[in-house]
């Protein structure tokens, strides 16, 4: 049986590209079951889909559809598949999120429901053997006319699923120049986060559950891709990935009891680590980490049960730079009801962090979060009733496309672009580093995405950065008494 999986591409991005890991698993797990599976990245290749669809002969279509920004060529994938009689399972967070919206399209036939190595596995075996898919737990589908969701399905056990087959993919297509390396891929060590952040799909999709990847799997991915690519970074792209202080030394150990050069970096929370323990990441390779600290109201991480160490956001930020780290600290603007003065205090707090490289982002109810289901409830939001409404309010370039806070529009656009424009041109992001190292990457890796999409994509893509950095540059120049209204001054 042969089995097509699809990443589908953005129209337009102005944001690098990460490896699909999803659904390379899926694909991974696939082929170890027997099957022959075909993988595309509709990101970096530019075939026709109609015409891998004549050559390949695909029995089922499965494609993944991570976020909004990608409706469009899901719609037309699945519209070719089709026109073929081929029949389409979406995956992907998103699908996952709201399996209804996606079958209501009348092109897909069926959602695979988080992790979708077993479900897809299953769904491939019911259809081959006309068995009934009320057996495929995390399977959604239409039956008769109405849509069926079955139950949902167990987490795996990360250890039954194999190392991702990177010989399906083009590893060097995907590799960035980051913090001391030239070829980083995103890779994950775990599924999930065990916090409850409001803003977050991770309660709704993860069930508020962190599971490991065997440490030696992840490892032998490593391996290969230095050995067979010349890999130099790693980001782990899992949302806790230090854990405790115990988990972060044993985690470690085994990087560097592993013998494989390469430096990498983390998401995590601010979490109490001292200095001595940036120190031992340090010596393991570890040289950047992403806090997502959100706000600087104390008031505002409450409500949002962010739960990290307010009191320690600083001297962490500070502890990393002392131990050659670079820290990415990230703040949400425009949060529901959210009040100039707390805007202030975000201000502020993103201030006292001068090491540090701020990113700014403007709020919108991420479905399947908790603060999307209360805007829905309260009547302050309503979900799209399909899926091309939805992508038509997809936010591209930092754009507040609903304020939902009690704070102006403009405001919230001043004090975003100020740290945008602020952290693109911040001199050095650690000593080490050459002066304005950041600005030259950042432009260096726009340009070569950008060319490698051909021509017309190119200029799409040329006019949009330019529009976006422009609409920073606005803001940050001409609105002097916001930004002292907010304790920001252009230095």
């Amino acid at each position: 049986m042969n089995v097509l999986l699809i990443s589908p591409k953005v129209e337009i991005s102005i944001r690098s590209l990460s490896a699909p890991l999803g659904i390379l698993s899926v694909a991974t797990y696939l082929n170890g079951n027997g099957y022959n599976v075909k993988f595309i990245d509709r990101t970096i290749c530019k075939c026709d889909i109609e015409n891998v669809i004549k050559d390949f002969q695909p029995d089922i279509i499965g494609v993944s559809m991570m976020s909004a920004k990608t409706i469009q060529d899901v719609l037309k994938i699945c519209k070719t598949a089709k026109a073929h009689n081929i029949p389409v399972a979406c995956g992907g967070t998103l699908s996952s999120l709201l399996p209804e919206l996606v079958l209501s399209s009348g092109v897909v036939d069926y959602v695979v429901i988080n992790e979708g190595e077993i479900t897809m596995l299953e769904l491939i075996q019911a259809i081959s053997n006309n068995l009934p898919l009320s057996h495929v737990d995390g399977l959604a589908f239409i039956e008769n006319g109405k849509i069926v969701i079955n139950k949902a399905r167990d987490f795996s056990d990360l250890a039954s699923l194999p190392v991702i087959d990177w010989s399906l993919a083009e590893p060097a297509k995907y590799f960035r120049a980051y913090f001391g390396c030239k070829k980083m891929l995103y890779l994950y060590a775990g599924k999930g986060c065990p916090n409850q952040c409001t803003f977050c799909f991770n309660k709704e999709y993860h069930r508020c559950t962190y599971r490991k990847r065997p440490i030696e799997y992840v490892l032998k991915e490593i391996d290969y891709l230095i050995r067979h690519h010349g890999l130099d970074g790693v980001y782990f792209s899992d949302e806790n990935f230090l854990g405790t202080k115990s988990e972060m030394r044993a985690v470690c150990e085994q990087i560097k009891n592993s013998g494989l050069d390469f430096v990498w970096g983390c998401q995590t929370r601010i979490n109490g680590f001292a200095e001595e323990d940036f120190k031992y990441l340090y010596d393991s390779g570890c040289r950047w980490i992403f806090f997502g600290i959100e706000s600087g109201s104390r008031e505002r991480l409450s409500k949002i049960k962010k739960g990290i160490a307010y009191d320690k956001i600083a001297e962490t930020v500070s502890n990393c730079y002392n131990a050659g780290i670079v820290v990415i600290a990230a703040f949400i603007v425009g949060f529901p009801d959210e009040t100039e003065e707390e805007l202030r205090q975000t201000a502020e707090m993103a201030q006292k962090l001068p090491f540090a490289m701020r990113s700014f982002n403007h709020f919108f109810p991420d479905p399947g979060s908790e603060l999307f289901l209360s805007l829905i409830n309260e009547g302050r939001y309503q979900l799209p009733a399909t899926l091309n409404d939805l992508a038509a309010i997809e936010t591209l370039g930092g754009r507040i496309v609903k304020n939902f806070s009690k704070i102006s529009t403009r405001d919230l656009n001043v004090v975003y672009s100020y740290f945008m424009i602020s952290t693109l041109f911040r001199k050095k992001t650690s000593e080490s580093a050459k002066p304005f190292s950041f600005a030259l990457k950042m432009l260096r890796e726009q340009f070569l995405d950008m060319a490698n999409d051909g021509f017309v994509m190119f200029f799409k893509n040329f006019v949009l950065s330019a529009k976006t950095f422009l609409t920073y540059l606005y803001y940050f120049l001409f609105f002097p008494g916001i930004r002292k209204k907010y304790g920001l001054h252009r230095n």
